[in-house]
């Protein structure tokens, strides 16, 4: 099976899978390419939960991750939060210590013990293996000092928006029909849907998603040409698009 397993059918977000019987080592060469595609610049569209990346940057996990990694714990372990909650009726024990039951005073340490538990302890061995494998490439002072965990999210699924000014400063119109006729293509252009956009860019380049700090991030100059075909032909190597002069708008 996967290393790791989906959490959210519709947003497709994934933790480190329980299911998987393979070595914890598989988890390191994850982390070690992981790492190099951050130096690259390169997304990888890996839409995997917030609390991975803290743990990779060894940042305390909160009850608040939980949210992503299991709702419906995160929704049964609020429960205990409600000023109604009779506690005399539960049967809660600290993850730690199960010895101690869970009282008003003690919930707050429960949840988050639990939390921990559920997000790093049950997978310790795995999420030690990836980090050891990101840190091989990159050292965790450096990583630290310039990425916190929502960065490295945005980094690995590629951002979602783009800045059309980037977009603008980036993108080179080379026929002459298409020069003369810029307003229409910017125009068209911005019509475009991020999410449309975004497929667009990925057509045009073969980069997946976009990199982190925007399309001006892009390793080359997205060229426009002229193209007297019927259809529209892109070039992924060299980032450019063949765009027929007999068309008045940029197709999706």
């Amino acid at each position: 099976g996967s290393p790791f397993e989906c959490i959210d059918s519709e947003n497709m977000i994934f933790r480190v899978s329980s299911k998987f019987t393979g070595p914890p080592a598989v988890y390191k060469l994850i982390g070690s390419i992981m790492a190099k595609a951050l130096l690259m610049n390169i997304p990888l569209k890996a839409k995997l939960a917030c609390s991975i990346y803290k743990s990779i940057l060894g940042e305390f996990l909160t009850f608040d991750d939980l949210k992503v990694d299991d709702p419906l714990i995160h929704k049964t372990l609020s429960a205990l939060l409600d000023s109604s909650y009779d506690f005399e009726l539960g049967s809660h024990y600290m993850p730690n210590d199960l010895s101690v039951l869970v009282t008003s005073q003690t919930a707050i340490q429960f949840i988050e013990e639990t939390a921990q538990h559920e997000m790093y302890f049950k997978y310790k061995d795995q999420l030690d293996q990836l980090r050891m494998g990101f840190h091989s490439i990159i050292e965790p002072r450096i990583l630290k000092a310039y990425f916190n965990a929502k960065d490295l999210q945005t980094i690995f699924n590629g951002d979602t928006k783009v800045d059309l000014e980037q977009l603008h400063e980036k993108v080179s119109l080379i026929g002459l029909h298409w020069k003369n006729h810029s307003r229409t293509f910017w125009e068209s252009i911005k019509a475009l849907e991020d999410g449309e956009l975004v497929r667009l860019i990925n057509f045009i380049t073969g980069v997946r998603g976009i990199p982190f700090g925007g399309v001006s991030n892009l390793p080359k100059q997205i060229q426009i040409y002229d193209s007297q075909n019927e259809y529209v032909k892109a070039s992924t190597c060299n980032f450019s698009l063949s765009l027929p002069t007999h068309i008045t708008t940029v197709p999706d």
